[in-house]
C-alpha cells in the first residue's frame, strides 16, 4: 500500500481513470483488465495484477473535477448501485472537505499578506508622522495645523515665539483670530479653497499679535 503513495496514475482515455475525469460521472467495470487493454501495462508499477472489478467516482466541486476516488476488488464481483451511491456520497463529502481546506489555506495566506501590508503601512505612517513632527517643531516659520472645521489642532514653537501664545491657549481657535480684519475674508476663502481643491494655495496676509 505505501509503495503506491505519490505515484501518478494515467488519466488518458485508454485508462478508466481518464474516462471518469472526462465524463465527470461514476464508472463501474466488472472486469477492468478485459475492457481496458492498457490497464495490463500497469501490473508491475501499480500492482494491478489482481484487480478485476473496479469503481471510479469523480470528486466534483462547483462543476469542476478536483480528483477522484477508486475502489477495486480482486475478484469479478461488480459493485452494486447501492455501493456506487455510497461511494458517490463519500466522494462529494471528501471533495467539499478538500475544497474548504484549500479555501481556508488561501484565506490564511491572504490574511497573512494583509496583516503584513497593514504592519508595513502602519510603520510608513509612523515614520511620516515622525518626519512631519520633526519639521513642525524645528521650522523657523510659524506653523498651524488645522482640523477639517478650520480649528487649530497643533502649533509649533515658532508660532508661540512670534505670537506669544502657547498651544494650550489657541487649541480650537480659528486662524482668522490672528489676521487683521481686512484680510480675514481672504483667509477664510483660502482655507475653503484649499480644503475643496486639495492642493497647495499661496497668498499674503497681514497678521496681528
Amino acid at each position: 500500500g505505501e509503495r503506491l503513495l505519490e505515484i501518478k496514475i494515467p488519466t488518458t482515455p485508454d485508462y478508466p481513470n481518464g474516462e471518469v475525469l472526462a465524463s465527470e460521472k461514476p464508472l463501474m467495470i466488472a472486469d477492468v483488465a478485459k475492457r481496458y487493454a492498457g490497464f495490463n501495462k500497469l501490473i508491475d508499477r501499480y500492482q494491478t495484477k489482481q484487480i478485476h472489478s473496479w469503481l471510479g467516482v469523480p470528486m466534483v466541486v462547483q462543476g469542476q473535477v478536483i480528483g477522484m476516488i477508486t475502489l477495486d476488488r480482486h475478484e469479478i464481483r461488480p459493485f452494486t448501485n447501492e455501493e456506487i451511491k455510497l461511494a458517490s456520497a463519500f466522494a462529494n463529502h471528501a471533495a467539499t472537505a478538500l475544497q474548504n481546506a484549500r479555501l481556508y489555506k488561501e484565506l490564511e495566506f491572504y490574511n497573512e499578506q494583509l496583516e503584513q501590508a497593514v504592519l508595513e503601512r502602519t510603520e510608513e505612517m509612523r515614520q511620516a508622522l515622525q518626519r512631519a513632527e520633526t519639521i513642525l517643531q524645528n521650522s523657523p516659520d510659524a506653523v498651524l495645523l488645522l482640523a477639517d472645521n478650520g480649528q487649530i489642532e497643533t502649533s509649533n514653537p515658532a508660532f508661540a515665539e512670534l505670537f506669544g501664545y502657547q498651544f494650550e491657549e489657541v487649541h480650537g481657535w480659528i486662524p482668522t483670530s490672528f489676521i487683521e480684519p481686512e484680510y480675514q475674508l481672504a483667509m477664510l476663502s483660502l482655507l475653503d479653497s484649499t480644503k475643496q481643491q486639495r492642493r497647495t494655495e499661496w497668498t499674503q496676509l497681514v497678521a496681528r499679535h
